[in-house]
C-alpha cells in the first residue's frame, strides 16, 4: 500500500499550522515513491535493476511491462513486478469529486 501522499499531505498541514521548521527531517524519505521498492530489495537482498513506476491505476501493468522489457533486452534474467496505488486522502478525494 502506498501511503506517500497522505504522509506528504499531513506534513504540509503540519508545516502550515506549526511552521515548516518543525517538519521531521526524514519526511522526504517517507514520501518518495520508491521506498516500497527499496524496502523489498533490502529485505530480500535482491540485486539488479530496481525501478519504481507510478502511473495511477496502470502501475501494475507498467511494472510488468518494464520487467518484461528488461528480460527481453537481456538486462535481467528474472524480475519481480507488481504495483499498488493509494490516493485516499482529503486532497485527492476532493480533486476526484470535482474533476
Amino acid at each position: 500500500m502506498n501511503t506517500n501522499l497522505p504522509r506528504l499531505t499531513e506534513s504540509i498541514q503540519s508545516g502550515v499550522t506549526k511552521g515548516f521548521d518543525n517538519i521531521n527531517r526524514l519526511t522526504m524519505l517517507n514520501v518518495l515513491t520508491n521506498m516500497g521498492t527499496a524496502n523489498v530489495v533490502v529485505k530480500y537482498g535482491l540485486k539488479g535493476p530496481s525501478i519504481t513506476t507510478s502511473t495511477a491505476c496502470a502501475t501494475g501493468a507498467s511494472a510488468i511491462g518494464e520487467a518484461f522489457r528488461l528480460i527481453q533486452l537481456d538486462e535481467a534474467d528474472i524480475m519481480i513486478a507488481g504495483g499498488s496505488d493509494e490516493v485516499v486522502n482529503p486532497v485527492c478525494i476532493h480533486a476526484a469529486i470535482n474533476f
